[in-house]
């Protein structure tokens, strides 16, 4: 598994110190499994998926990142294009870090990295959105907006914060949008909403139990939407969903391994994937069970 090791490292990460951890965790690596390790330090978005893109050609068996959910979602975006997918280890240095909390990691990078002495490795779904990939959420609406309109730098000076100042600044300024939303299965469901979240984990925007039926290997995608298009209908929706009752009359839950969603009322709407700005609707979502096998540290 460590026997040719690239580590990426988004340099604004972590404050700034994802180069030092990528250092520190070259150096694990090295005393404990003998691994040759690279480390490259990204210049762009582009650099992450080109460097993960091309992994296995050039004969890496493990590729591991150092940066957020969206660093994370460029790399798999990249390990997807080899014919044979290396091994994805990463060191969470984001804000919401949610697929590390999925996976139950350590959130200390210090201590993550000592973790690496000894690991096992686990199979995750990866979801795919239209002709390209994500690894934890896709969200539709205004408070989804919030995320992609923070600034990295408000992201590193304030942390889960800065969304919470920007949500607040949203919540009570929201718009509607009339969906088309179907299953595989043929369910479907037309509905003015607010806010849509599909997400392949439990933890969405560092709330570690927001789908706690979502498991990172089930092969389905799970979906909540609110029903209604006014602050109040989200407060309903939020407190009906928490209390996890069979009145489903507020909001709408549905588990599938693919989704389609669609606009009804015409107008341009562009979709948060993964904390990034993503495609414009109609989209289609699916789960690739088992698409990716990570890194699980497990210390000594």
């Amino acid at each position: 598994m460590f026997s040719k090791v690239l580590i990426v490292c988004n340099p604004s990460a972590g404050k700034g110190e994802s180069p030092r951890y990528g250092e520190l965790l070259a150096k694990q690596l090295k005393e404990h499994y003998g691994a040759v390790c690279h480390i490259k330090i990204s210049q762009s978005a582009e650099d992450i998926y080109r460097e993960c893109m091309t992994a296995s050609n050039r004969g890496y068996k493990t590729v591991i990142c150092l940066g957020g959910d969206g660093t994370l979602t460029l790399a798999a975006n990249g390990l997807m294009q080899n014919s044979e997918r290396p091994i994805f280890g990463f060191i969470p240095l984001g804000t919401a870090n949610d697929l590390a909390r999925a996976l139950k990691l350590n959130l200390n990078p210090n201590q993550l990295i000592e973790e690496y002495s000894k690991v096992t490795t686990k199979f995750i779904d990866v979801g795919r959105i239209n002709d390209e990939y994500f690894i934890n959420v896709v969200a539709i609406g205004a408070l989804p907006d919030t995320v992609m309109n923070t600034s990295s730098e408000d992201k590193e000076r304030m942390g889960f914060m800065a969304y919470v100042r920007e949500g607040v600044q949203t919540f009570f300024d929201q718009d509607g949008m009339t969906l088309r939303i179907q299953s595989m299965e043929g369910e479907l469901h037309q509905l003015t909403t607010n806010l849509v979240i599909v997400g392949l984990t439990n933890s969405v925007g560092s709330f570690q139990q927001m789908i706690p039926h979502a498991k990172v290997d089930d092969g389905l995608i799970h979906l909540i939407a609110v029903k209604g298009d006014t602050t109040l209908d989200t407060i309903r929706a939020a407190v009906d969903y928490k209390r996890d009752t069979t009145d489903q009359s507020h909001y709408l839950t549905l588990s599938s391994q693919k989704i389609t969603i669609e606009q009804v009322d015409g107008m341009e709407r562009f979709v948060n994937v993964d904390g990034n700005s993503g495609p414009v609707l109609p989209i289609e979502l699916e789960a690739l069970p088992s698409a990716l096998q990570v890194i699980v540290p497990q210390g000594e």
